[in-house]
């Protein structure tokens, strides 16, 4: 198995919305989800005959190709779910982030002893937080977008239908986004350069996109940088830059309360195991998980109530560096019925993860 980061450029306008509206899909999201990522590009390596039928009907029960969340890139940096410690002041636009001040604090006692004291660094109150809004932002926080009002033609008039008129909120053509990708060794030949098609509309055009770079990441240099912040007998910090989410065959909740690892290193040929014991989970349990299933061709069961990208999570861990490595790239792959669920639960020691610093 091999891990990329890639980038991936919208070629024409792209419709990944939040919510359904009476007269159309509005409200495009500021993020890709993994498993719309996951299924644009499974299907067109299956349209190029790069892999067969049997492949996607494996992927369903027992997934190797896995991504994350796909988050914008706004000038030439990455960006990521800002954490619920990350607030803008409402007066002057300075944004703090808290994380460092209260870290301490939840690496010894697992949860925070006491409230700390926020303001900016001018002393105003009046803040606003910027939990799981992508970081730095952009404007007003939203990623672009184009709308576009559309009719249903008749397929045997070969004109507009009554009742038929749609509007669409798109993402517009030019913008870029990031996610790190696990796939077989076979098939990273193929990534580099691969179009997909993501969201709605794709027969009439929409949702085309380029994966214009990819490269491999060092496992090895991340175990390095983990090991340095893991110290006997105090709880480790996690940063979710995915959604947080434990599934029991027809039930689930909104955060796992132990992670075994074992199954995510087994993936990597390694030896080396784990365990995760969640002790506390600061974030907001208010977001949805859904999709398409495309082999079935029928909806997924939904999640309604997945903590949102962002959270923070303390927790007690024994095991290797290197499988929280593979947690964070891989997560955990959860099962809702008949539904697989990937791309949730991709935990990273939030001291090593680019946020912590972010907005000081």
């Amino acid at each position: 198995m091999k891990f990329l980061e890639v980038e991936l450029e919208i070629l024409s306008p792209t419709i990944v919305t939040e919510r359904r509206s009476l007269r159309g899909f509005l409200k495009a999201l500021d993020y890709i989800p993994a498993s719309t990522l996951r299924g644009a590009i499974l299907s067109e390596l299956y349209r190029r005959g790069i892999v067969k039928e049997s492949f996607l009907e494996s992927e369903r029960a027992r997934p190797s190709v896995i991504t994350s969340y796909a988050y914008p890139v706004v000038d030439g940096r990455k960006t990521y779910p800002a954490h619920p410690f990350m607030y803008e002041c409402k007066i002057c636009k300075v944004v703090k982030n808290y994380l460092s001040e209260v870290i301490e604090d939840l690496e010894s006692h697992g949860h925070l002893s006491k409230l700390a004291h926020l303001t900016c660094e001018s002393g105003h109150v009046a803040l606003e937080s910027l939990y799981s809004k992508p970081y730095p932002k952009e404007g007003k926080n939203r990623v672009p977008t184009s709308r576009f009002l559309c009719t249903g033609v008749s397929k045997e008039r070969g004109t507009s239908e009554i009742g038929m008129l749609y509007e669409y909120e798109a993402i517009a053509p030019g913008r870029k986004f990031w996610a790190t990708m696990a796939v077989p060794d076979e098939l990273e030949e193929h990534v580099d350069g691969l179009e997909v098609r993501i969201g709605r509309g794709i027969s009439r055009g929409f949702g085309r996109s380029r994966i214009i770079k990819s490269s491999v990441i060092g496992l090895r240099g991340l175990a390095a940088k983990i090991e340095e912040v893991i110290v006997q007998g105090k709880y480790i910090v996690f940063y979710a830059s995915s959604p947080l989410v434990s599934c029991h065959q027809d039930s689930y909740e909104p955060y796992p309360l132990e992670v075994d690892l074992s199954s995510l290193t087994a993936k990597l040929a390694m030896s080396e195991g784990g365990k995760l014991e969640v002790k506390a989970v600061y974030g907001r349990a208010d977001f949805r998980i859904g999709g398409w299933d495309m082999y079935e061709n029928v909806e997924k069961a939904p999640v309604e109530h997945a903590t949102r990208p962002g959270a923070i999570v303390v927790a007690k861990y024994s095991g290797s560096p290197l499988a929280l490595v593979a947690l964070s790239l891989l997560g955990t792959i959860e099962r809702l019925g008949s539904t697989v669920i990937t791309g949730v639960n991709m935990l990273h020691p939030a001291r090593t993860h680019p946020i912590f610093k972010l907005g000081e």
